[in-house]
């Protein structure tokens, strides 16, 4: 029988269980087609052996353009740990979204956009070996619905 307990054991430096609190400044124009917002933020981390205490820096970003056919959003992560390669962690997902709605041969109910998102992460993600000090560009076609 396998033993699970050396398998499901978490990797040293893994962001499980982060507690943020802090401060929250946030920005939109008239109509709501340009949001932004940033955050900073002091963050715990439970399951750190090394760096429980740290700092984040979250930007989120939304822009509706092209009389609303294009959407530009996302997020971007930016936060402090000593465990890895430059002591610095940085996770975001920019997206682009055509808003299949806003062309005029399209009905107003079909709430349907396509589009791609790039997950882009350095030393996040944990690979093989278990060292996490590497960049990642994850690209993603994607369609979504909105309700």
């Amino acid at each position: 029988m396998k033993n699970f307990s050396d398998s499901t054991r978490k990797h040293p430096g893994c962001y499980d269980d982060a507690y943020l609190a802090g401060a929250t400044w946030n920005w939109a124009n008239a109509d709501f087609s340009k949001t932004f917002s940033v955050q900073v933020l002091y963050k715990y981390l439970a399951n750190h052996p090394i760096n429980k205490h740290s700092w984040q820096l979250t930007t989120v970003w939304g822009i509706h353009f092209g009389q609303g056919l294009y959407t530009f959003s996302g997020y971007a992560d930016l936060w402090h740990d000593n465990s890895v390669n430059g002591a610095l962690v940085l996770s975001s997902e920019p997206q682009f979204w055509v808003n299949l709605w806003a062309l005029d041969s399209v009905d107003d109910a079909c709430k349907l956009s396509v589009g791609a998102e790039v997950e882009i992460c350095n030393n996040l993600v944990w690979p093989t070996d278990g060292k996490n000090n590497r960049f990642y560009a994850i690209p993603t076609l994607a369609a979504k619905w909105t309700f």
